[in-house]
């Protein structure tokens, strides 16, 4: 799967290794920002693509903002993503997919 910008080997040789990573280690954990209004990265494209490599779904956490790719340029936004870092190094970031 290419992205626009052309970096689709790249990107899938990082997802493999992850997806490698995360059957080894079982505690090993991700976290997905996504911006809605994202004009880079297509909306719900890292929901197919981490689905497509087998990456452990209950082990990664998607997150959403009301802002763009660079979402920290937006203090709404910013506030909410580092709100979700911590939450997501103390281990209590929940899944924001819809159902």
């Amino acid at each position: 799967m290419e992205s626009g910008n052309g970096n689709g080997g790249a990107r899938a040789a990082c997802l493999r290794q992850l997806s490698t990573a995360m059957r080894r280690n079982t505690e090993l954990r991700a976290w997905v920002a996504n911006g809605y209004f994202d004009m880079i990265t297509p909306f719900f494209d890292a929901e197919i693509t981490f689905a497509r490599y087998g990456i452990p779904q209950e082990r990664v956490a998607m997150t959403y903002y009301q802002a763009g790719h660079m979402m920290y340029l937006n203090d709404g936004a910013l506030d909410a993503l580092a709100a979700d870092l911590r939450a997501f190094y103390a281990g209590r970031l929940e899944d924001q997919r819809p159902d």
